[in-house]
């Protein structure tokens, strides 16, 4: 059976390092998912279009994710239980 739904979580702790919430860091919703379909390499070939120039924006995003966790520190959310 194939999930639906994936959520990721980051384990919020206390200043003794105990887990005390989990807080979303990504969902993930599959829809219309086929299995075992054949997929053409091209598919996974990125083409820059025409009259741009590659840029790397990864310390950007990066940035992004320590103001974002910056943003939810002292806002946690009830952590689930532990099986």
């Amino acid at each position: 059976m194939t999930p639906v739904k994936i959520v990721y979580l980051k384990d919020l702790q206390n200043d003794a390092g105990q887990v005390v919430a989990q807080q979303p860091l990504m969902v993930l919703e599959l829809r219309n998912l086929k299995l075992d379909e054949a997929v053409p390499a091209s598919t996974f070939q990125f083409v820059l279009p025409p009259k741009r120039e590659e840029i790397d924006k990864t310390n950007d995003f990066l940035e992004l994710i320590k103001q974002s966790d910056s943003a939810f520190k002292g806002q946690p959310t009830a952590a689930p239980p532990r099986r």
